[in-house]
Formats: C-alpha cells, structure tokens, sequence
C-alpha cells in the first residue's frame, strides 16, 4: 500500500518551502506538501474517495490519478517536486479515473433510493460527476450481514469501498478495533476475528461514520422511533438541542457554515410535533455549577490522588477512560453530562412545576455525538427507575426530519425555549467548543472563590485548534493549571506524561473529537478542520454578544437551586446530577 512522505519539501525548520511546477502548462508556485493539494489550490477538483483532508492519505481508490511527467500516479500520496508537469484531465488520464471508478461500482449494492447517505454519498456524487453508469462493468457483490449490535453505530459491510478511511480515524483515536482482513475480492473491514461492535471496546465516538464516504458506518436512526413518540397523545415529548447544533445544522440544509439558527431551530421543533423545546445549555450551567464546586472541593481538601480533576461531559471519553485509562477513574469527575443533567431535571423539576407524571414525559436529545446513544442508555443514567434520556438524535438525524417533512428552517421566525427552564448562558453554549468547559467552570470557579465576578471572562489560551493546550489561570492569587485535549489519540499521549509526571495540571478537559462536540460523529458530513473552524467561531461569537456569560447568573439555575437542588453539591444534587464510572475489561466488554 502506498505510503505517506510527510517529511517532502520542508526547510531546516520544518516550513514548507515554495516550488515551481506546471499544470495543464501553466506554471504554478506552490508551498503545499501534496500534489492533490496544490492541484485543488488552483481551482481544479479532483476526484477521491479514499482521500480526506485531516486524514493521512492512502491511495487505495486510486481515483485521484493524473499524469506527472509522462507517468499516472495517484496525485493524494505524491509529493510536490519542483518542475514538475502535470496534465489534470487528457483523456487518458479521465479514462483511467472511470475504470477505476466503474471496478468499485461494480461490486457495489446499488439501492441509493433507499441508502440513508443518498444525497450526499461522495460514491453517487462521483459517479454523477464523472457520467458513469453501474451497468457498464458487472461484477460480484458481497452478501455479508449488518452489524446492529451497537447502540450509537451501524456496520454495512456490503456497502464498504475498502478506502481504510474508518480504519485511519480509529487508530488516531488509539482504540484501533478495525482492520483489513482476507484477501482479493473476499477483503473486508472488519473488528478482529470478524468481531460484533458490542464484543469490541469500540467507544462509540463515531468518527468512522463521520469520515466514511458511502454508508458503510452510520449512525443508529431513531428519527422515527421519536416521531412515534410525538405522535402519541398519552406523551409530553421534551427536545433539548445541544450548543454544537444551532452551529452546525444548517450546513446539513445548504446554509452558509457557522450560522446560528438557535430561534429558527425551536420553531422548527415545535412545528415538528415536539411539546416543549429547551437547551442543553442549560444543563450545560447546572454542569458547571456543580463541577466547580467539585473542583474547589477537592482542591480544599487536598485530594491529591484526585486531582488533576478530568471532565466527564463526553461519553466517548468516557468510554475510552474505563476501557484503557483505569488508573484515571477515580479523577474523573462524577458530574453527569449536560444533556443528562438535563434530562434528569425535566423528569423531576419541571415535571413538578408542569403537573405531570414524569413517567408521561419522554425526553429527546439533539446531540452533535453518537456517543451520547450508548451514553443514555447506561443503568447509571437513571433516577426513580426511568431514564434520563429517552432518545438520542444527531444533528444529521435532525437534518433529515426537516427535509422529510418539507420544514425550510432559514425561511422560520424565531421563538423562545419553554419555561420554566428557559434560560441559558453562554458560558453553557462554550461548552461545544474544545476548551469550553474549563472556560465555563473557571468563571463559575473565580466567582465561588472569590465571591466577585471575574474581571475579564474570556481565557484566550484555552480556546483554539491547537491539539493539546497547557494553559495557567489565576483565581484568587492562586494559579491554576489547566490542560485541554480533543481526540482521544492526543489524550491519550497526554496522560502518558501526567502519569509519569512530566506535566502537572489540576484540571484536564477531554473531548473524544477534533474541536470538541462541534467536530462529533454524528455532525454534518463533510466534517474538516476547515468547517469545525467556522462552527467554533460562531460559537465564540454568541458568547461575546450575550449579555448572560456566567452560569451562576442564569436566573434559572438560581431558581433550581432554591426549589429543588438547594446548592451545589447537596445531597439531591449528588442523587440526581451525579453518577460513577467503572473499569470495563477491553477484552470482554
């Protein structure tokens, strides 16, 4: 298999240095590493479906061909070298991309009316692209079975183009659970020993769904399961949307990237049948109230085998710590997830304040995150015998709801989240940044130390792309270290030296995906560092133009605390916004 030359064209600093190569006979001065890059600078596409941006290339579709110097090669795995000639599209070159194209037409199912991908499958759009039609090349298609035994994800191995997409984004999140296996026709991507997901420490992030380029890895579709729901007269049917949504959505509805449709979302849901429609973000605040208390706390009493304290608000993290981080349980926090926390409070609070029986409230999620179906199904997410959490949706679920029933979410007015949990701060939206939970709980953190409202409520050294942050902030004359990570291959490097104690920090922020719940599994595809950028700003730019940034200001929360949770870390908060993780054996999960 091809392999990668990340090492091409760099100066003594490691900068990339520019070069002069022609393509289709105009010369071209280019700084990119590789061809397919410096070929797309200039405003020509070309195909692949094996190739993605944040991802090392492989060359296995061998789509992306053009001819260097005479030569096809595959221009994704290439280096740029000076002088350089390239021809882009002779007909030599398009003949050799259909062939390739039609060979893994061949062997695939065709049922695209019927494929949840249909739309936005890079295998149907290329074909359209590029007119080639299935019937040209008959080949033999696979009859092997779907793999459903997963709570957050869906394997259909027929539908597979073996482009080892899945394979790269498992084994840069370190859980490394797929693999090649077999050989010629008969070759598969599969768990080892032609495993069940269910039998695999698969942590259910679901960045192999978000990176596949067909439908072989999909997320669980509950879309018509909650429709169900709604429909039923004997149910009130609560939907909570999570901050990565109002950011993301419209990119599944061919809005610009990083519009902010939180107003427009709300009407939408309720015209979709919901009964009450309230944010995440709101739990979001309660998460924050109740994870400073626990990080003064345990900061107060020296529990030093306790500290670094390590967020607990992603469920692929989660999942990763219990099945390969054991020693680190016990650092975790003991904080429930928003959407849980949530969750938990519409089946208790506002359930009294409504005049309901919680056990005729059905609670959905929005979620950026297939992690979140595997996590509200947990026995621990429970409270007097019921669920938290009912449901989980992802944002590309949400997306098809609203074409299927004609909603066009632009042309929407706005409307208000239900009361009397109406009310969330920004702080609680930072919260689907990478970096916004430690920001959302320092500011909460500085004013139950200090008594007063920070000065300055923006920690500019926690937010950013950059994968692995070493932050200090200030609370009271005393500092604080922070670390914050996204992607689980990083977190893990990074406690590999806070176990050994080359770094030392009092709290860790991990988020299982690139950019934190804006880069989730269950996000629009495509998914690029590019669009997570755009996503995050957007998310920063709600938090500078609110009025509310703190969680201990929001009006709501200091009403759920009076009437129902007392304070932080009460008794009834522990019951009902707390919960334990456990040690889980990889090897028999």
């Amino acid at each position: 298999m091809p392999g990668k030359c990340s090492q091409f064209g760099k100066d003594g600093e490691g900068n990339m240095t520019e070069k002069t190569i022609f393509i289709d006979n105009k010369e071209v001065r280019t700084d990119k590493e590789m061809l397919i890059d410096a070929i797309k600078d200039i405003g020509i596409k070309i195909p692949s479906l094996c190739h993605h941006p944040d991802l090392k290339p492989w060359a296995v579709c061998r789509l992306c061909v053009v001819e260097a110097d005479g030569k096809i090669i595959t221009s994704c795995n290439t280096p740029v070298r000076e002088g350089m000639k390239i021809l882009t599209h002779n007909e030599r070159v398009l003949n050799e991309r259909k062939i390739n194209l039609k060979l893994i037409l061949a062997n695939h199912p065709f049922a695209c009316e019927s494929c949840i991908r249909n739309g936005y499958c890079e295998l149907e759009k290329l074909a359209e692209e590029m007119n080639v039609k299935k019937e040209e090349i008959q080949g033999e298609t696979r009859n092997l079975k779907a793999d459903y035994s997963s709570l957050s994800i869906v394997r259909e191995p027929n539908k597979c183009i073996l482009c080892n997409r899945c394979v790269e984004a498992c084994d840069k999140q370190h859980v490394s659970i797929l693999e090649y296996t077999n050989r010629g026709f008969k070759t598969i991507i599969t768990p080892a020993f032609n495993n069940i997901l269910s039998n695999t420490p698969c942590v259910s992030c679901g960045q192999c769904a978000l990176h596949c380029p067909v439908a072989s890895i999909t997320e669980r579709d509950q879309t018509m399961e909650v429709m169900h729901a709604v429909n039923d007269s004997t149910k009130h049917v609560v939907v909570q949307i999570a901050p990565a949504i109002r950011v993301s959505v419209g990119e599944s509805l061919g809005l610009e990237p990083g519009t902010v449709l939180t107003g427009k979302l709300v009407t939408a849901l309720k015209m979709l049948g919901f009964d009450a429609v309230l944010d995440t973000a709101t739990g979001a605040d309660l998460t924050t109230m109740e994870e400073a208390h626990e990080f003064i706390e345990r900061l107060k009493n020296k529990e030093k085998e306790k500290l670094p304290l390590i967020t607990s608000c992603c469920p692929g993290w989660v999942n990763y710590c219990e099945f390969f981080q054991h020693d680190f349980i016990k650092n975790m926090s003991t904080c429930k997830s928003p959407h849980i926390m949530l969750g938990s409070l519409i089946k208790t609070y506002y359930a009294k304040e409504k005049g309901i029986d919680p056990k005729n409230i059905v609670v959905v999620s929005i979620m950026p995150c297939t992690a979140k179906k595997n996590e509200c199904n947990r026995v621990e997410m429970k409270n007097d015998l019921m669920k938290n959490v009912d449901y989980v949706l992802t944002t590309r679920e949400l997306a098809s709801m609203l074409k299927m029933t004609g909603i066009k979410i632009d042309q929407l007015q706005e409307s208000a989240f239900d009361n009397p949990i109406e009310t969330a701060s920004s702080a609680g939206t930072l919260f689907g940044a990478t970096g916004g939970v430690a920001e959302s709980v320092l500011r909460t953190a500085g004013f139950m130390i200090t008594g007063k409202k920070l000065k300055k409520l923006e920690f500019e050294s926690l937010r950013g792309m950059e994968g692995t942050k070493i932050a200090e902030a200030e609370l009271d004359g005393k500092k604080i270290k922070l670390a914050i990570v996204h992607g689980l291959g990083r977190a893990d490097d990074l406690l590999k030296k806070v176990r050994s104690g080359e770094i030392k920090v009092d709290i860790i922020e991990v988020m299982a995906c690139y950019g934190g719940c804006i880069g989730g599994g269950g996000q629009p595809i495509p998914t690029t560092k590019e669009l997570i950028q755009k996503r995050m700003d957007a998310i920063y730019k709600i938090d500078s133009d609110s009025k509310l940034r703190t969680s201990y200001e929001n009006p709501n929360i200091i009403s759920i605390y009076e009437k129902f949770l007392k304070e932080p870390g009460s008794e009834i908060s522990h019951n009902y916004m707390h919960t334990k993780y456990f040690t889980r054996d990889p090897y028999n999960p």
